[in-house]
């Protein structure tokens, strides 16, 4: 909620949001979960890909709908402010709200590669060292600890804050507008959010 870079929502849409987020990622952890059960034990390199991909899959969507459901006014309306080149401010668009949805949603998927994929790799050879051993579960938080401390940053850094498109990507109201010196708006900015 205070990651996005719309205006205040009402306590009841913020709740109704987060409830239909918090749906979301568990039905897709229960849904990854009773997959994963289906499969069991089997062999191949189909039950592999798949133990190895669905985790990360099911996350990826659940961390999709998260931000879209709880930022949906962001791009369903009224939308993000918008602001030229000087600037001022040029109203709200969804469009940009859509663009926002899209980059935080690559991001959010980008920060969990690490710890959904190397961490698990590495899992298995390091809690069969001596001392390690006896410590698996230590041994796999601190895994996903570091892929997050490694996967954040630069997951982040993929987008900027403060995002500029070209105007003839949002809505037709903001198409021939003018600056302030007669010169046309070429490029609208907005807050991004994380």
């Amino acid at each position: 909620y205070s990651n996005r870079g719309s205006d205040a929502q009402p306590m009841s849409e913020i709740m109704k949001a987060y409830a239909a987020a918090v749906t979301v990622s568990l039905a897709g952890a229960l849904s990854a979960t009773f997959a994963l059960r289906r499969i069991g034990s089997a062999g191949g390199s189909t039950a592999t890909l798949i133990r190895a991909t669905l985790p990360m899959a099911a996350v990826a969507a659940s961390g999709s709908a998260n931000v879209g459901l709880m930022r949906r006014n962001e791009w369903m309306g009224p939308g993000v402010r918008v602001y030229d080149e000087d600037g001022k401010e040029r109203g709200t668009s969804t469009s940009a709200g859509i663009i926002s949805w899209k980059e935080c949603s690559v991001a959010r998927v980008l920060w969990n590669v690490p710890s959904m994929t190397i961490a698990p790799l590495l899992a298995g050879p390091m809690c069969s060292l001596p001392g390690l051993n006896r410590y698996p579960a230590m041994v796999e938080v601190a895994l996903i600890y570091a892929g997050l401390v490694l996967g954040v940053p630069p997951a982040l850094a993929v987008y900027p804050p403060i995002e500029r498109v070209d105007v003839s990507r949002l809505e037709p109201k903001f198409q021939n507008m003018t600056r302030d010196n007669g010169e046309p708006v070429k490029q609208l900015s907005f807050a991004k959010g994380l």
